[in-house]
């Protein structure tokens, strides 16, 4: 809107459909023309929004149709596969998990498993244990509304959830595999959005302290020596915002916590001392085996240490959705092979992914076929032959052996 010359009050500019200007002039104060001008605009805006709409449905009918997709080259790989289904993962097999009448797959929230045979199910209002491969589950906590942040397992026996119901925050405890849990009340206005717990008392956090006002809002990593009973800032070290914080305790004192732009932050006497390294990227996600060999992402790239971080070697450069090493030869990987570009102003709209395997080498990768939208999460493994996961496509629980 401006005012213009020979126009006694105020002249719109409106840019039609058909891409032309027009202008309108009408005196100040005159409510009902600028009533007319508002009315035009609402009708512009709302033919635009029903145009979107219809080129969004027409590019699903297309994707149900099997129309021929349009997969444009990412790096040096095309995919071209009206494939949607589970693909073939080199050297695994993989199997659906039943999870019985009385837990529907849609609600299922999050899956752990602690053993070979064991595992939980956490759902909407309750956590579910099996202790025969997910062949019967049984309720063994209830509450309405429960939401969660992170789990983590120490061993077969001790367990801990982060978890808001009632309006309060709770750390769950289990001690006997999941059969039970007791409730451990954490301070107002601290989430827990991810743990590692080295055994039953020494565990690393990130806490995100909630304030009314927003400029007080702020996440910070700390320890624990008592099982989640108190907790300890970690001075000095970064926080990635915005993201979930990847971290890790082991047995032997060992572990890390991803903080900003690629930053690493380890320990290796359970906690007492702190160091930092950098990987030189932006990391996204983050898996040390040792205190000398780990692996780091970006978006784009996977790299591997066996220095402690003096030095990293690219070993693919395709975009990893999740990466599990077992050793340095010996890995298991989701990558995208390729986005569809096909519908103008829908970018990244299709996806083409394929399993990836490791099998001696330290860049040797054997890749399977390739899938459409697939997707596998919330995948953890128990040990170098077994592993599960959700199918992001049929809403379901499978299991990775091998």
């Amino acid at each position: 809107m401006e005012q213009g010359a020979g126009c006694r009050g105020f002249r719109v500019f409106i840019i039609n459909l058909l891409n032309e200007k027009v202008s309108f002039c009408f005196k100040t104060g005159n409510l009902s023309f600028i009533l007319t001008i508002i009315t035009a605009l609402l009708v512009q805006y709302v033919m635009m929004s029903l145009i979107r709409i219809s080129l969004f449905f027409l590019g699903l009918i297309f994707l149900v149709e099997g129309c021929t997709y349009d997969v444009k080259k990412y790096y040096s790989e095309s995919c071209k596969t009206d494939f949607t289904g589970f693909p073939d993962i080199p050297g695994w097999n993989y199997a659906t998990v039943p999870i019985g009448a009385s837990l529907k797959p849609y609600e299922v929230r999050q899956i752990y498993f602690f053993g070979e045979k064991n595992g939980i199910i956490i759902s909407n209002d309750a956590i579910w244990l099996t202790e025969d491969e997910g062949i019967n589950w049984g309720k063994v906590f209830s509450k309405s509304s429960l939401s969660f942040y992170d789990v983590s397992f120490s061993d077969e026996l001790h367990g801990f959830i982060s978890a808001i119901f009632d309006f309060e925050h709770y750390i769950l405890i289990t001690k006997n595999g999941g059969k039970s849990w007791s409730k451990l009340k954490q301070p107002k206005h601290d989430y827990i959005k991810a743990f590692s717990f080295a055994d039953s008392l020494v565990g690393v956090a990130s806490i995100l302290h909630s304030d009314i006002d927003p400029s007080l809002e702020r996440s910070f990593n700390a320890k624990t020596k008592n099982g989640g009973m108190t907790w300890e800032e970690i001075p000095g070290l970064s926080v990635k915002p915005y993201a979930n914080t990847i971290l890790k305790m082991f047995p032997t004192g060992f572990g890390y916590i991803l903080g900003d732009n690629g930053e690493i932050h380890i320990t290796t006497d359970a906690t007492k001392s702190w160091s930092t390294i950098s990987a030189g990227i932006d990391v996204d996600d983050l898996q040390f085996l040792d205190q000398n060999t780990g692996f780091v992402s970006d978006y784009s790239h996977l790299l591997e240490t066996l220095d402690g971080g003096k030095s990293w070697l690219t070993i693919s450069e395709k975009p990893p959705v999740w990466f599990h090493f077992f050793s340095p030869e010996d890995a298991i990987t989701l990558q995208t092979v390729a986005y569809d570009y096909s519908l103008p102003g829908f970018e990244e709209y299709l996806v083409c992914n394929a399993f990836f395997t490791k099998d001696g080498g330290n860049t040797t990768w054997i890749e399977g076929p390739t899938s459409l939208s697939f997707s596998l999460y919330n995948v953890n493994f128990v040990n170098d032959h077994l592993g599960y996961g959700m199918n992001g496509n049929e809403v379901s629980i499978v299991k990775l052996f091998r």
